[in-house]
């Protein structure tokens, strides 16, 4: 699985550097003893306090990246670093579907969807700032699960707590790992277990609480609302997060339409959102999958729990294919799937999984071509 995605990440992977990179400066600081970045033209939503800037992002990406920043530099290409992730993500999920299905069809309708009818594909390929970090974030969400799913708490917490620490609304996704470790565990295992999973996820949030201190002078200061001229966005009127933000939010993920036309290029992707169901049609299946099973349950609430932050955040995502905020928890809405899958039938479980597939190849096409950026 991993060299069948390695093979496929590497024919589709975006040819030259990623337009943005804030994460190999970060991790040269980090190896010089720094939290702060020079101010390059490069770097985005760079935060001034006290002369020094620094970058608001989570800090995992840029100390996965500090091994390679330390042997070249921190102007190397990240992208293929972003491929690396995305193939080793495929392999990983297919080894956690296999923990729900004995059905060898099921596991590779789902991890073909993951991998290749999912933005999981695009994000991967192209690997600056913002989609490196739903990268590492998914990769340690899965690797938690995986964890989870066979009973090692601690290992389990502390992939999630490196997802936080990538991506902050992941930390959310307790739920479902709570219940992959304490299933079928007698009652004193059970308190055991959720003990032993807090521990690292607690000590990630401390550490990054210290990280902001360190940059900002506060603890719950992560940044966002420090960047140049946030407060006078107008998608920002009522701040980076308000409640008034849901509706615009659903518009993206359940009503953002692509460009039809009869003539080339046919399907064209909006690059401020696409709608959830058109870039993975295959998740109309969700309808379909058993509520009553508690795997199915607690994925949706994982899911749920993780979208809230994005639903009252400000923005949709700026240029990006489809409705990146989704890759928080689209592993959670795949989950379910592979129960649905049953219950469908192998023939409409294959049709919208291979459509799945054709629009996230047909966009890459396009972004190959030029056609289509972000």
């Amino acid at each position: 699985m991993f060299f069948v995605a390695l093979t496929v990440y590497i024919l589709f992977a975006q040819k030259g550097f990623q337009y943005l990179n804030n994460f190999s400066p970060l991790a040269q600081s980090f190896l010089n003893g720094r939290l702060d970045v020079d101010k390059l033209p490069n770097l985005t939503e760079l935060v001034e306090n006290g002369g020094k800037y620094f970058v608001v992002y989570p800090p995992m990406p840029a100390v996965v990246l500090m091994p390679l920043v330390a042997v070249l530099g921190a102007n190397f290409n990240v992208v293929p670093v972003g491929v690396l992730i995305g193939a080793l993500s495929v392999a990983l999920f297919y080894l956690l579907a296999s923990n729900f299905t004995d059905k060898m069809s099921t596991r590779i309708l789902t991890v073909a969807l993951f991998g290749f009818g999912t933005n999981f594909f695009y994000t991967a390929e192209i690997s600056s700032s913002w989609y490196f970090a739903h990268t590492i974030a998914v990769f340690f969400l899965i690797a938690g699960l995986l964890f989870a799913k066979n009973k090692h708490a601690f290992l389990g917490g502390l992939m999630l707590g490196f997802a936080f620490l990538s991506r902050l609304p992941t930390i959310l996704a307790f739920p479902l790992f709570l219940y992959l470790l304490t299933e079928s565990e007698k009652k004193e295992r059970k308190l055991n277990q959720v003990i032993i999973f807090f521990a690292p996820i607690l000590a990630a949030v401390f550490l990054f609480g210290l990280y902001n201190y360190l940059r900002f002078g506060s603890f719950l200061q992560t940044g966002y609302s420090l960047i140049p001229n946030v407060s006078i966005e107008p998608w920002y009127r009522e701040g980076v997060f308000s409640l008034t933000y849901i509706p615009r939010q659903l518009q993206a993920i359940f009503l953002a339409m692509p460009k039809f036309s009869l003539s080339w290029p046919f399907f064209l992707p909006s690059p401020n959102a696409m709608a959830l169901w058109l870039t993975t049609p295959a998740l109309i299946l969700l309808f379909f999958t058993k509520f009553k099973n508690k795997i199915v349950l607690f994925s949706l609430l994982s899911a749920l729990l993780v979208a809230f932050p994005s639903l009252i955040h400000g923005t949709v995502g700026f240029t990006q294919f489809g409705y990146r905020f989704s890759l928080d928890y689209i592993v959670f809405l795949l989950i379910p799937l592979v129960f649905a899958f049953d219950k469908v039938g192998y023939k409409i479980a294959s049709a919208l999984v291979g459509l799945s597939i054709a629009i996230n190849v047909w966009v890459l096409i396009l972004f190959q071509l030029g056609i289509f950026k972000t």
